[in-house]
């Protein structure tokens, strides 16, 4: 359907698959690693191993829906997304955009049922991993694995120019990144910046310095802002003890609270952004330049121009409007909201069916050789009968 569309229409197209699969990497990881607990937990009469059922199923289902996620970018992106740029792209999101919600995720599979010692232990690990990322330690560790390096003496240079011009306070540290995602990138409490090596080699050095202004335009945030960011980096820790240990209630206190972060969280970043876009513009006063760079980043990673809902960013289209630039295409329509998570749910639904399907033959097949299987209070037994 998108072959010979506008760029827009093949970005609005790409979007349903492409979040379909992030989708599926939640629901069916979380169903199949339910699966392997079942299965394994009353055999071994361990629920370590239980658990253990449970990450493992998980960790596979992930692995699998991974791959699929990297034949699909580079069936969209081209020849620049290579296992180890892929793999770097993931490095990335978990450690240097979204580690609060990493750490959370291991946190919650990580303590357990019951609280006691080991959880406060657990617990307090958590804490020391993310206050060692409010500290700079994401940078570090991506830089000790090469993802992130330091930028060309050039680069480096336009970008302490453009800084000063901005009265951007303090030395700005800037960074090259090895990932097949157009985009740039700014660490508010780290006074830093950086560039994906692909946003580098297809943007002029105009489109490179207004992206650059940008994110320079985000470490002029107020403190109170840096401070939000900060807290938000540790506010889904609690959530994990309330909904482990706090019974039904707590889980939905937890689930409540989950969802007011979020949303809360996204209404805070998207207006930062629009101030991002008004500091850029103001700096680089090249609505050209403004208007080329957004709309190149949006065309290179097939980002649609106008986004299902509220996102953290504004929509491309609005973007422009607000700049003073008439886009060049009318507006594009937005792609649906719920189309990805249907499909995602299908998938795992259809997936758990042949799953089940399976394990009634594996139990009718025992039956035509002569066993017998019986479940009884969560524990399988298999008992042999005479031949």
């Amino acid at each position: 359907r998108s072959v010979g569309q506008h760029w827009t229409e093949r970005a609005r197209l790409a979007y349903a698959p492409g979040t379909a699969l992030l989708f599926l990497g939640i629901t069916l990881a979380a169903v199949l690693g339910v699966v392997g607990e079942t299965i394994i937990q009353p055999l071994a009469r361990n629920p370590v191993l239980g658990a253990v059922g449970f990450l493992t199923n998980s960790i596979i289902a992930w692995a699998g829906v991974l791959v699929v996620r990297y034949l699909w970018l580079r069936e969209l992106w081209g020849p620049r997304v290579t296992i180890r740029s892929w793999l770097a792209g993931v490095l990335v999101i978990v450690f240097a955009m979204f580690p609060g919600f990493f750490v959370t995720i291991v946190l919650a599979f990580a303590m357990p049922d019951t609280p006691n010692a080991q959880a406060v232990f657990i617990f307090c690990a958590a804490v020391l991993a993310l206050v060692f990322c409010a500290l700079g330690g994401e940078l570090r560790l991506l830089g000790w694995i090469g993802i992130l390096k330091p930028a060309p003496s050039a680069l480096t240079a336009m970008v302490h120019r453009l800084a000063e011009l901005m009265k951007v306070k303090g030395k700005v540290r800037v960074f090259v990144l090895e990932w097949a995602m157009v985009n740039g990138l700014a660490w508010q409490r780290n006074r830093a910046v950086g560039f994906t090596r692909p946003l580098l080699e297809i943007m002029t050095e105009k489109e490179v310095r207004a992206v650059a202004a940008h994110e320079l335009a985000h470490l002029l945030e107020p403190p109170w802002a840096r401070r939000i960011r900060t807290a938000h980096l540790f506010a889904y820790l609690p959530l994990v003890p309330l909904a482990k240990y706090g019974g039904s209630p707590g889980a939905l206190a937890a689930f409540c609270l989950l969802v007011t972060f979020v949303l809360g969280y996204i209404r805070f970043t998207h207006r930062f952004e629009r101030r991002a876009d008004r500091g850029e513009s103001d700096a680089i006063a090249d609505p050209g330049a403004y208007a080329m760079s957004m709309t190149v980043l949006h065309q290179a990673n097939s980002t649609p121009a106008v986004m299902p809902g509220k996102q953290s960013h504004p929509h491309l289209y609005d973007r422009l409007l607000a700049g003073g630039i008439q886009p060049d295409f009318p507006r594009p329509r937005a792609p649906s909201r719920a189309k990805p998570m249907l499909a995602a749910l299908t998938m795992t639904f259809t997936v758990l069916l042949l799953l089940l399907a399976m394990f009634a033959g594996i139990m009718v097949s025992l039956h035509l050789l002569g066993y017998e299987v019986r479940l009884e209070a969560g524990e399988q037994k298999r008992e042999s009968l005479s031949q």
